[in-house]
């Protein structure tokens, strides 16, 4: 079953909402906020998230249910505008491996790589989760450093790997 991919607007909010809520519980080491944070958001808040100007939300449908989700934050200062982070990637473990997460994430590469401003893409991600390194080391990202104990989950440290990709035909 082939997965489309869309970006999500303020209609989307509850079905994002649900999924998100379901992320932050399923792998609460891989955000840097909470279910405890989030499940008490006011309506307006989950649609304020997906009208954001300087953040656009992907998300992987399979037979209009959401399965996977990942955002994009653009920097808007001027010298520092030309980078991009990718934020909050998470497929439903019931889809996993099935190369959801992979064409959710060249999605978001294509249309940051068509837009003229951007030349640097950059994300995070927790050392235990291998596939999801593994995957963006296949999409052209590389590790620049490890940022130690940079969460903290139920009292426990966690490092993250900071990755980035460059567009060098931009440059």
């Amino acid at each position: 079953m082939e997965s489309e991919i869309a970006v999500l607007n303020q209609e989307d909010w509850r079905d994002f909402k649900e999924l998100r809520l379901r992320a932050l519980k399923t792998d609460p080491t891989a955000f840097g906020s909470s279910f405890e944070e989030e499940i008490n958001l006011p309506d307006d808040e989950w649609r304020r998230k997906l009208e954001d100007q300087k953040r656009i939300t992907y998300a992987a449908k399979i037979l209009d249910q959401l399965v996977g989700i990942a955002g994009v934050r653009f920097e808007s200062l001027r010298h520092v505008e030309h980078m991009a982070t990718i934020v909050s990637v998470f497929v439903n473990p019931a889809f996993r491996g099935k190369g959801i997460g992979y064409r959710l994430m060249s999605r978001i590469l294509e249309d940051l790589h068509s837009n003229p401003k951007i030349i640097k893409v950059r994300l995070s991600v927790n050392e235990l989760q291998v596939a999801a390194r593994n995957m963006y080391e296949k999409l052209g990202f590389h590790r620049i450093g490890l940022a130690e104990k940079e969460m903290r989950v139920e009292g426990k440290y966690y490092d993250q790997s900071q990755m980035e990709l460059i567009f060098e035909d931009k440059l």
